[in-house]
């Protein structure tokens, strides 16, 4: 879900909400993002003294009579509820108040990868490569988790993402990443309806553009994306238009990233062109394969991170991320979609 702030779009009416708010067992505090199926909060809950911070997003209001989105939500929650993996965003509850339908998630106390990204190119630098590799190694492991992950009776769901990109990843101050909002994804084994080519449009992957049926190979793909930019420093795809972006990601050449940055390791660059094949074939075909040759690449040039090292890079940059948008006026937790290069995009 592309979110915006309150204060730029509002396509759920008018942000009028008198906070805080009781919505069934949650304290609803404060309104961090409408995007274009539900409303963001920060919300509390629990006994006085063991309360906790989550985060609950709820159907517009406006869609409550639109049974393809009632439809989304619900496969949102029910996917949500299958995934238990330390580098994606946990599901807590999901249910109904009053004719709206919810689902709560963890609270992560930390900036999307996006807010990193942008902040760093602000500063005039790049992420160090222990960090763009750390992110890689534990996005690989929860698409592989994600990808294999199967029912009660061991049948394989074959879920897809559909919009893996960098505003879809937050960052802990511990310096892990979580992968959320699976609020497109699909599940394969279940042909979950979905619309064609929704997701953000430069990171989605050619036979997406194309028109062709879609598997798993999708996230490959976006990963290969962010593991570019993680590792460059600026979007790989991204232009002015949603049809200039897709004639990139369908024709432009995809630079070597040690042609931009040449303290990449032959290795490390090898993996990203490899998940940024065009032929689907060609790509990698699982994520545990990405994950394995990052391993090796790991004990082959001895890139890891220095976890001290990592932290404070990850700190310093989300304190400046924090400081912008305390003077921009802005809640810290609301994407810029401006940011990186990225512009708000339309469904296409």
């Amino acid at each position: 879900m592309a979110l915006t702030s309150d204060r730029t779009a509002s396509r759920g009416g008018a942000a009028s909400l008198s906070l805080p708010e009781q919505f069934g067992r949650y304290r609803l505090l404060t309104r961090l993002a409408v995007g274009g199926m539900g409303e963001v909060y920060l919300a509390r809950y629990g006994r006085p003294g063991q309360e906790r911070l989550v985060v609950i997003k709820r159907l517009l209001p406006t869609l409550a009579a639109d049974d393809d989105f009632h439809e989304a939500f619900k496969a949102e929650a029910r996917i949500g509820h299958l995934l238990n993996h330390p580098n994606i965003v946990q599901t807590l509850d999901a249910g109904t108040v009053e004719g709206q339908r919810f689902i709560a998630f963890e609270y992560v106390h930390g900036p999307s990868l996006v807010k990193l990204l942008a902040r760093a190119v602000t500063l005039g630098r790049r992420f160090s490569l222990e960090l763009a590799f750390h992110i890689s190694v534990c996005l690989s492991r929860a698409i592989d988790y994600v990808h294999r992950r199967c029912d009660l009776e061991g049948n394989p769901l074959e879920i897809v993402h559909m919009d893996l990109a960098p505003h879809n990843v937050l960052i802990t101050e511990d310096g892990y990443p979580k992968l959320h909002d699976f609020g497109i994804a699909r599940t394969l084994a279940r042909r979950t309806r979905v619309r064609p080519f929704r997701g953000r449009s430069a990171y989605l992957a050619p036979e997406q553009l194309d028109g062709l049926d879609v598997d798993q190979r999708v996230d490959l793909f976006a990963l290969g994306v962010l593991m570019h930019e993680m590792i460059v420093g600026r979007p790989l795809f991204r232009a002015p238009s949603d049809q200039a972006t897709a004639t990139r990601i369908l024709h432009a050449r995809i630079p070597n990233p040690r042609i931009v940055r040449s303290d990449c390791p032959a290795r490390l660059a090898d993996v990203v062109m490899r998940a940024l094949a065009r032929d689907r074939d060609s790509r990698y075909q699982t994520a545990g394969e990405i994950l394995r040759d990052l391993e090796a690449c790991a004990v082959l040039h001895g890139i890891g991170p220095s976890t001290a090292r990592m932290r404070a890079e990850i700190s310093e940059l989300a304190h400046s991320v924090m400081k912008l948008a305390i003077s921009q006026q802005l809640t810290p937790t609301v994407v810029d979609p401006a940011e990186f290069g990225l512009q708000e995009t339309t469904q296409i």
